[in-house]
């Protein structure tokens, strides 16, 4: 199949899905005088061809053409400055197509690229499809950069390069285990010196391994859903894991993105109930009792605190998951997440300042708490800066 008919066939993918959106928009908007609108915004010529308004004739340049020109009083609200960047594109890539235009490899990438972008940001079906064709043109130019490197394979496979990653440890993650130990210091008050020993020995690596845990979890789901991990990172705040360049979860369609931020809280509570199950075998008192104790209270703190709805949390992401499914518009879910992110980042702030004036461990506790409510509105604020500037998630 040559670059153009490829192009083609994207092009019809982008109809499919497009236009039933492209629909519901313009009668969310204009009710009933919808059809009415649209034609005083189609050319004289896409008008007379444009049917009536119980069987509208759409062809993806009356669809593409329609938002692009309806942007500001319909579209906006529901699409972002990338996807207007992905209209214009398409649009040139239509005209190209029509005319007969060749399109070289890299063009007709850009193009299936933007198709595929376009319909995942819209949460059309087709997305999936689309973005069966962009791996397809890509694989026989990664051959041929690799064909010539022994080292390397001619194609990553789910049980290499999807599953190969750089862990990296910071120094400041154990600055995160000792506030943990600052937090939960009285939790562990009922244990005697013995047991106190004993954990203070093995703590630092429950924590840590509970940390990357919940971070393989992400790891996995993103892997599941397609993405390349690149590395996990354990910091003071906990972790990150961050996909290759060009992998971007915040891309993913909706179920996926809700069930790779799900995950890491739910490898938590996982493992919370393996330890449960060990704790109520174990001897009173034993090495695997006092243990398994403090994994199951270890890892229902770090499953709680990450499914609390603000960002950069997981359950910020989780919320705005939700809320993408149940309203279909991502700018949407995202305002709504975010606002809501800013009230309780800004609550927390302020009653953590209230608490400051208390000495001793609770100070330092609450002063623990106002810092991560600034981080709370710093992300909360980027999530909200996202929405006018969509071209960063590129």
């Amino acid at each position: 199949m040559t670059n153009h008919e490829l192009v083609g066939r994207a092009l019809e993918l982008l109809k499919q899905g497009l236009v039933p959106f492209v629909e519901r928009e313009l009668k969310n908007k204009h009710g009933q005088a919808w059809f009415e609108h649209t034609l005083s915004v189609l050319s004289e010529s896409q008008a007379r061809q444009f049917g009536t308004a119980d069987k509208p004739r759409w062809d993806v340049a009356t669809a593409l053409g329609v938002v692009w020109n309806e942007w500001d009083v319909v579209f906006r609200a529901s699409l972002g400055q990338a996807e207007r960047t992905h209209i214009r594109e398409l649009r040139d890539a239509r005209n190209r197509w029509a005319h007969q235009e060749p399109f070289s490899n890299d063009h007709a990438y850009r193009t299936i690229d933007s198709t595929a972008r376009l319909l995942t940001a819209i949460s059309a079906p087709e997305a999936s499809d689309a973005r069966k064709m962009k791996t397809n043109l890509q694989r026989p130019r990664f051959v041929e950069q690799t064909a010539q490197s022994a080292t390397r394979s001619s194609k990553p496979t789910k049980g290499t390069a999807a599953t190969s990653f750089e862990l990296k440890i910071g120094w400041s993650a154990w600055l995160g285990v000792a506030a943990l130990y600052v937090i939960s210091f009285r939790a562990l008050a009922h244990l005697d010196g013995g047991e106190r020993v004993l954990l203070a020995l093995t703590g630092p690596v429950i924590i840590l391994a509970s940390v990357l845990a919940h971070e393989l979890g992400h790891a996995f789901t993103m892997t599941i859903a397609g993405m390349k991990v690149q590395k996990i990172v354990l910091e003071i705040w906990g972790g990150y894991t961050q996909g290759a360049k060009g992998e971007n979860p915040f891309k993913l369609p909706t179920g996926k993105y809700f069930w790779t931020f799900f995950a890491g809280p739910g490898t938590n509570f996982l493992i919370a109930f393996i330890a449960f199950l060990v704790q109520r075998k174990a001897a009173p008192g034993s090495t695997p009792q006092v243990v398994s104790e403090v994994v199951v209270g270890l890892n229902l703190y770090l499953g709680a605190l990450n499914l609390i709805p603000v960002f950069p949390l997981d359950g910020g992401h989780v919320l705005r998951g939700i809320l993408m499914a149940m309203t279909g518009r991502r700018v949407l879910a995202t305002l709504i997440s975010a606002s809501l992110s800013i009230a309780l980042g800004a609550v927390g702030l302020i009653y953590s300042y209230d608490k400051l004036t208390t000495d001793g461990i609770s100070a330092l506790r609450w002063g623990l708490v106002g810092l991560f409510s600034v981080v709370v509105l710093f992300a909360s604020l980027q999530a909200l800066k996202n929405i006018f500037d969509r071209s960063a998630d590129r």
